[in-house]
């Protein structure tokens, strides 16, 4: 994320989705409340113009 803004990018939103409840029976194991998410997505938006 560090990278982004240093190259320009504003960072609007940060999501970190939950899995399907499907995957509660496939992978038990990886539901807790304490995992690392499996997904991340930003919003960014070009705050400065490009250097190229």
């Amino acid at each position: 994320m560090n990278e982004l803004i240093s190259c320009g990018f504003q960072i609007a939103r940060v999501i970190e989705p939950e899995p399907p409840e499907c995957w509660r029976s496939m992978c038990p194991d990886r539901m807790d409340g304490a995992r690392i998410p499996d997904f991340l997505l930003l919003v960014c938006r070009r705050t400065q113009p490009s250097r190229t």
